[in-house]
């Protein structure tokens, strides 16, 4: 997926972002990136935003838990994602 930035004089990035999520919210690790000045049409900055899922908890009385059919729950959870920002 793409995340879609816009600078303070209205220019857009687009950042390019793959992630795997168990349990929502997401976290970033990141909430403000600041890239160092360049000049137009420059594509040589770069910075790394990481998507975290700190949540690990495989406990079924306090959230779902993925299954196929009646077997025991899978370690890789929903694919549903929730960015707070």
């Amino acid at each position: 997926f793409e995340l879609v930035c816009k600078s303070e004089i209205n220019r857009c990035f687009k950042l390019a972002c793959r992630a795997v999520g168990v349990h929502p919210p997401l976290e970033l690790s990141h909430y403000q990136v600041k890239f160092v000045a360049t000049s137009l049409s420059d594509t040589s900055a770069a910075a790394t935003l990481y998507v975290i899922n700190s949540h690990v908890s495989m406990n079924s009385l306090t959230h779902s838990v993925p299954r196929i059919g009646s077997e025991d729950a899978s370690p890789v959870g929903p694919t549903s994602f929730e960015f707070l920002l």
